[in-house]
Parts: structure tokens; C-alpha cells; sequence
């Protein structure tokens, strides 16, 4: 006995159906004939499939009749006979309402529905009944073949995952209609043909649906003002939304809707909580936009990757995100490379976190202006360890700090690696230096960051060493000090942090040996320059 089963045969579903015990039953299709299929679907009737929470059809290639099946096994007993008589209806009637061919029949079907039945939410499901419903990749024609599942989805559905139906604005128009009175439902339809939503956006205004997926639609910039009219009213619950691979919402379109987003300190705002834009023709503009306001936001997640964005702005994006305390995680593209950027509050949730960063992003906690480097300015870049580890404990440490010393550092260390990012290697030093002496102060409680704010105060010096052609000998010995306080107060990760910088230094030196030879001076190659073309050398 088992909680779930994966069925993939008519044999497997016939010993899943009766398994009481069974909660949760996929039935894959892509290895079955029409026929099978047609043999699997006719297994199912309430009576069989009363026991499950959780149903799953995947790559089904349904006929007509084998949908409005479907519908029957999933209704409760009578449901269907009661819809259609509370409004005054039959369900042939319906169907045709539903899906007539101008909008006008379908407002004449959806207002013949009372005003106080659409108000009124359902009860709260207690016990056995069907929670979670899946058909995806299971394609039906004529699109009013659905209709009779539309009107059957049982009371007790908390999530409805359509994706891959190649469902029309005229079905999914239908399928709003039919949401009306519910609350709370997490509504998946991604890889359909949705252009014109404003039929859902209605349902999604009256607080019908808590999560949407419209990912790989044919959305546009009118799709997009369509949501932004109703995420801000009264009754909206939309909590996530997903708008990714609708590759013709531009930045001027988003930018209204990044206006709609919460704000810490005022009511009028959307609910949405989380908001994906991956692949979309999101620009650097959009963004510009975006860190103008992130200070303001509450997000729990911004997911920005496979867009269009530079590294300089996906850099500001990131600086901006330090002072955004209601931003939790975002996830931006930097040049190639996937980052997954989070505040954490503590230790605990730092590692809880880091533990679950998918494969092939990178992890931080701090903006990787470290990662770009400053190769063409220097000679050799700057390691992105002291970025990624400074930013895990300075982060942690600031955002537990109840002493406005450790947020001033925190901001120090930001300003130290944006002015290191632009070349600005003397005001990089001087901010370091400066969060280094606060860490300092801060005894035990700032020991955990010095390490790497040194590291920091060390890449600033070397640069500058460079940029004034000097010799690194100096800096050389400021780190060999600070591995010898290290060793002394028996701090091993502040000894491997300095004799890391060591390397770099050496690096450097190899590079461009400034130590032996100074280079010449701008102003002695234009002479030499100038001395060469009076001559006819140039």
C-alpha cells in the first residue's frame, strides 16, 4: 500500500484505483495509443477515486467525450445537475453561453449567475476531497470541450495546473467564469495561447485565484495593463505571479507594474509577493526603474534571470537591494553567470538558504561587484571569494544588529566595493578601512566578518599601488601583519584569508612587476610619441 502511485499502463491504474490508501495518482500518457488512453479514462468515477487528494493527467491526447469523463470522476455527486439548476440553466444552455462566439453571451451567461452566490466564498474543506487537479499536455478541440470540467471542479481544489493545452482566450474566459465564488486557488497556465486576460484578471480582482502562472503565453504590454488595473483592488489576493517567456512584455509595460508592487508602509498597494519575469524583453531601462523604487518594495522574490540586462545595471540593482530591507531573494543573470542573491536574518537561515540554491546558480548575500573585476585597470583581477564570504557574514551580521554601528558597516563595506568596481581605489580604502575599524570594535560579535573586510582594504590598496605605479612591497606587509594578529588570536580562517591576498599581491607583481621598474608616465610616452612623429618614425 501505498500514498502515491505513477501509472503509465491501463494494468497499473485499474491496482491504483483500488488502493484506498492511495492519496495522489499520476497517469502519463506518452507511451499510450488513443485507445489505451480512451480504456484508461473510462476506469474512472467518483466511487473509484473518492479516496485521492491529488490527480495528475500528463501528455493525454483526450477526445471530447473523454474530457467531459473526466469532468464526472472529479465532480461531487450532484454537483454538476446543482450548478446548472442555481442558474437557472441546463447544461447544454450553458455550454453554449459560455462559449458563444461574441463577448456579449458570455456577460448575458455570467450575469444570469446571482450576485450573492459570486460574493460568497466556500467553506473551508474538512476531510477527504480531490485538493490538487493536473491536465497538462492534454490537448481537447473544439475548445468548449471544456466546458464541462469547468462546471464540475470540485469545492475542495486548492490548485488547478492547465499548462501545455494550447487554451484559448475564449476558454480561459470560460474557465474565469466558472472560478467565481471560489478564493485562494494557485492556477497554473503556463504554455497556452493566452493574449486577452481581462476575463481572469476580473476573477483574480474578486480574490478567486492566490497564485498565477502565465508563462509561456502570447501575452503583451495590453496584457500586462489589464493586470495592473486590478492588482491594486480591494478584494485581489494574488500572492505569485509568474509571468515568464512572454517575450513581447517590454520594459515601458513592466515598469507600470513594478509602480503596482507593495510597499512597506502603504495599504493601496498589490498583494503580490512574488513576481517572475524570466525571458521576457525586460532592458536595462526597466531596471533603472526598478532600483529607483527597491528600497520601497516587499517582495519575498524577484526573479529577473534570462533577461536583458547589463552587468553595470545588474550591479546598481544589486547595491540597491542593501538598502531594501523588505526584499528577500533575487535571482539576475551577471554576465553569464546565475546569482541567487538573499537577506538573511540569521546564521540559521543563511545556511538554510545556501543549502538550497539550485544547480549551477551561484550564492550570495551581497552584490558581486567583486565577481566583474578590474583586470584592464590593475593588471590582475580580484578574487570573488572575499565577496561572496564577506557578503554571507556582513549581511547576517547587519541584518541581526540591533546597533546602528553594524548597519553603517555593512553600508561601508557596500560603498568600498562599488568604489572598487569603478576604480576608485582611494575612497575604497578608505570605506573598508573604516568598517574595518567598527568590526574591530565590535570585539566577538565583529570577528566573524574582519577576515574579509581586511581582504577588501587589501584589494583597495593594491589598486591603488598599481594605479600610482608603487611598489606593492607595502601592501605586502600590511597583509603579512594582519595573517600575524590572526595566527596569534588563533583564528585560522583570517590566516588562509591573508596568505589568499598574498597570492593576489604576487599575482599582481608577476603581471606587472612595479616592484623592479616603474612604468613611464602618460605624460612621457605622449613626449616620446610626439619626439616620433616630428622624426617620421609614427
Amino acid at each position: 500500500m501505498s500514498d502515491s502511485a505513477i501509472c503509465c499502463t491501463e494494468l497499473e491504474l485499474r491496482k491504483a484505483l483500488e488502493d484506498e490508501g492511495c492519496r495522489k495518482l499520476v497517469l502519463k500518457g506518452a507511451t499510450l495509443a488513443a485507445d489505451a488512453v480512451e480504456a484508461c479514462i473510462a476506469l474512472f468515477n467518483f466511487q473509484r477515486m473518492g479516496h485521492l487528494t491529488e490527480l495528475r493527467l500528463e501528455d493525454l491526447p483526450l477526445q471530447p467525450g473523454s474530457l467531459e469523463h473526466v469532468a464526472h470522476a472529479v465532480s461531487v455527486p450532484g454537483q454538476m445537475a446543482r450548478t446548472s439548476e442555481a442558474h437557472g440553466v441546463e447544461a447544454e444552455e450553458m455550454d453554449l453561453d459560455l462559449f458563444g462566439d461574441g463577448v456579449e453571451d458570455l456577460e448575458a451567461s455570467l450575469a444570469a449567475i446571482p450576485v450573492e452566490e459570486i460574493a460568497a466564498e466556500p467553506a473551508p474543506c474538512e476531510g477527504p476531497g480531490l485538493r490538487s487537479l493536473t491536465l497538462s499536455y492534454c490537448p481537447c478541440s473544439p475548445s468548449d470541450a471544456w466546458s464541462p470540467l469547468w462546471r464540475s471542479l470540485p469545492p475542495s481544489l486548492k490548485e488547478l495546473d492547465l499548462s501545455g493545452n494550447a487554451l484559448s482566450d475564449h476558454a480561459i474566459a470560460a474557465l474565469s467564469g466558472a472560478l467565481r465564488g471560489r478564493a485562494g486557488l494557485r492556477l497554473g497556465l503556463r504554455g497556452n495561447r493566452c493574449k486577452d486576460i481581462d476575463r481572469l484578471c476580473d476573477a483574480v480582482s474578486r480574490g478567486c485565484v492566490e497564485a498565477l502562472d502565465l508563462s509561456e503565453n502570447l501575452l503583451n504590454d495590453k496584457s500586462v495593463q489589464q493586470l495592473c488595473e486590478i492588482v491594486g483592488a480591494p478584494g485581489c489576493r494574488l500572492l505569485d505571479l509568474n509571468l515568464s517567456g512572454n517575450s513581447r512584455l517590454t520594459s515601458s509595460s513592466l515598469a507600470t507594474l513594478f509602480a503596482k508592487l507593495p510597499r512597506s508602509g502603504s495599504m493601496l498597494r498589490s498583494p503580490i509577493r512574488r513576481l517572475t519575469l524570466r525571458r521576457t524583453s525586460l532592458c536595462d531601462k526597466g531596471v533603472l526603474f526598478l532600483s529607483g523604487m527597491l528600497s520601497e518594495l516587499v517582495l519575498e522574490l524577484l526573479d529577473l534571470a534570462c533577461c536583458t540586462i547589463s552587468p553595470p545595471l545588474v550591479s546598481d540593482l544589486l547595491v540597491a537591494a542593501q538598502a531594501a530591507p523588505g526584499v528577500r531573494c533575487i535571482v539576475v543573470d551577471d554576465a553569464g553567470q546565475r546569482l541567487r542573491w538573499n537577506h538573511c536574518d540569521s546564521l540559521e537561515s543563511l545556511f538554510r538558504t545556501g543549502a538550497n540554491v539550485d544547480a549551477g546558480e551561484a550564492y550570495s548575500h551581497y552584490s558581486p561587484l567583486l565577481h566583474t573585476g578590474w583586470l584592464g585597470a590593475c593588471g590582475g583581477p580580484v578574487s570573488g571569494a572575499a565577496a561572496d564570504g564577506a557578503a554571507a557574514r556582513l549581511i547576517s551580521a547587519s541584518r541581526t544588529a540591533k546597533m546602528p554601528d553594524k548597519k553603517e558597516a555593512a553600508s561601508l563595506v557596500t560603498a568600498a566595493e562599488k568604489h572598487l568596481k569603478v576604480g576608485n581605489a582611494q575612497q575604497s580604502v578608505q570605506a573598508a578601512t573604516s568598517a574595518s575599524e567598527i568590526f574591530r570594535g565590535l570585539g566577538t560579535e565583529g570577528e566573524g566578518a574582519l577576515p574579509d573586510v581586511l581582504r577588501l582594504v587589501i584589494d583597495g590598496k593594491r589598486m591603488l599601488a598599481i594605479q600610482q605605479q608603487e611598489d606593492l612591497a607595502p601592501v605586502r606587509q600590511f597583509a603579512e601583519d594582519a595573517k600575524s594578529n590572526f595566527a596569534k588570536a588563533g583564528n585560522a580562517r583570517g590566516e588562509a584569508a591573508m596568505m589568499i591576498s598574498m597570492a593576489e599581491i604576487t599575482l599582481s607583481e608577476r603581471t606587472q612587476p612595479l616592484s623592479k621598474a616603474r612604468l613611464p608616465s602618460i605624460q612621457l610616452v605622449d613626449q616620446v610619441r610626439d619626439k616620433g612623429a616630428k622624426q617620421g618614425h609614427c
